[in-house]
């Protein structure tokens, strides 16, 4: 017996892993052949269009906010750089949060 899935209906799991799998590079055919393999019971392109609507919202996001995230991902890019003893990326991280200070 079939079910219609409405996007309410959709599991946030499953979107968010055809979230990551567009993310990742993947392509339409790749995206809709994993999602078949990974859940025989449920239709792809309906999550493929969740997963894209959350790219869409993100994109609406307030300027200040994106930079903001920038501004903490980067200070978090560093401290691991750090933590690894990688110098040359924490040296790029710095230049980063200087460019985002410029």
């Amino acid at each position: 017996m079939s079910k219609k899935t409405t996007a309410l209906a959709l599991p946030p799991d499953r979107i968010d892993q055809v979230f990551t799998w567009i993310l990742n590079g993947g392509s339409e055919h790749d995206i809709i052949e994993a999602s078949q393999k990974t859940w025989p019971d449920c239709q792809p392109m309906p999550l493929i269009v969740a997963a894209m609507t959350r790219i869409i919202k993100s994109a609406e996001s307030d300027p200040s906010l994106i930079r903001g995230w920038c501004i903490e991902a980067t200070r978090h890019v560093y401290q691991k750089a750090i933590d690894a003893n990688d110098l040359p990326t924490a040296l790029r991280a710095v230049k980063q949060l200087y460019n985002f200070a410029a």
